[in-house]
């Protein structure tokens, strides 16, 4: 239990510093809130998001 305790600190300090970077003038929303926390989550795993960050979404 503690060390998902510790990840989860991680993983939310990591959704939150690297959201207000690439996004600094968005708003704060609860879709926004779940949309920082999936991309972290998922960050996890090696997801990277990389036509999003870019900007070539379809």
């Amino acid at each position: 239990m503690y060390f998902i305790l510790i990840l989860m600190v991680f993983v939310v300090s990591y959704a939150i510093a690297s959201h207000s970077i690439l996004y600094p003038n968005s708003p704060l929303t609860w879709k926004t809130v779940i949309h920082v926390l999936r991309r972290s989550y998922w960050n996890i795993y090696g997801e990277l998001f990389i036509e999003e960050i870019e900007g070539e979404l379809e």
